[in-house]
């Protein structure tokens, strides 16, 4: 029979663990200044061309 090492088998669990170990991806709420400008760039665009019809 062998003996069972014990530090071969915590290592092996650790590295099961680390395996199975999916880091969070951040989350990002804030929009860019760039991006919030274009769409209200877009939006101005829309209603001036809806309002000047009328």
């Amino acid at each position: 029979m062998t003996k069972k090492n014990q530090l071969l088998e915590d290592e092996i669990t650790q590295q099961i663990q680390e395996a199975r170990y999916v880091e969070p991806k951040p989350d990002k709420k804030r929009r860019g200044l760039f991006y919030k400008t274009i769409i209200f760039l877009v939006t101005l665009a829309i209603l001036y061309s809806l309002l000047r019809r009328f």
